[in-house]
């Protein structure tokens, strides 16, 4: 019969350290991946509630800049006094802008086409200051500015900024009725209406704003 070799201590205790290290690497290992794996979550956490508050926060702008004007309180609105006296002083500027041109420019070929065109001519001149310096202004013609007013747009995503379709068709059709015979009256809608609103808002979709109001609302609410 074969011998059973013996196993010396040296022997022993070199596999018992050889065991001690390898579970010491699966040990280190383990915690390796645990950590990664930890780390991974935490930033794809993280990622996921930052682009979740940027999604709010993007959604809350469009929603700020869509409804802000209209939102307003209506004291932000301006009265019927200062339109009616930027109103005034708008009528007087066209109207010496208009003549001017027209007594230098167009008044011999009207006249001589047909002597009944001058006052339509000096009419359309009026309606184009209106409608020129209400738009490439900011909303503002030098009455309005005299008074700190501004034409906004309602129910716009662009914070109330005029697209030139509304100015052309406040200013320059809607003004034109308001214009003839008794309409001039309906300019007092403004004193009774919700948003101080006159005829030629009502068609537009307009109101206009007195800053003075709006900065002092603004404040409030930054501090509110």
């Amino acid at each position: 019969m074969e011998e059973k070799k013996s196993v010396t201590p040296e022997i022993e205790e070199v596999v018992a350290t050889a065991n001690d290290e390898l579970e010491e690497n699966a040990d280190a290992l383990n915690e390796l991946s645990e950590e990664s794996i930890s780390e991974v979550s935490e930033e794809s956490v993280d990622e996921v509630i930052e682009q979740e508050e940027n999604v709010q926060l993007i959604q809350n702008e469009a929603v700020s800049s869509e409804v802000r004007v209209d939102a307003m309180p209506d004291l932000v609105y301006a009265g019927f006094g200062k339109r009616f006296w930027a109103y005034l002083i708008d009528l007087m500027v066209g109207y010496a802008i208009a003549t001017s041109m027209f007594g230098v420019i167009l008044a011999p070929l009207v006249i001589s086409v047909n002597p009944r065109l001058d006052k339509v001519v000096i009419t359309f001149f009026v309606l184009l200051y209106f409608t020129l310096t209400t738009y490439f202004n900011g909303g503002q013609t030098l009455g309005k500015m005299i008074y700190g007013l501004r034409v906004v747009e309602l129910h716009t995503e662009n914070k109330g900024k005029l697209r030139f379709t509304t100015v052309l068709v406040r200013e320059f059709f809607i003004r034109y009725l308001h214009l003839l015979s008794i309409l001039p009256m309906l300019y007092i809608l403004t004193a009774f209406t919700k948003k101080k609103q006159n005829l030629l808002d009502l068609f537009a979709d307009t109101a206009v704003i007195d800053e003075q109001k709006e900065r002092i609302y603004e404040l409030g609410q930054m501090s509110a």
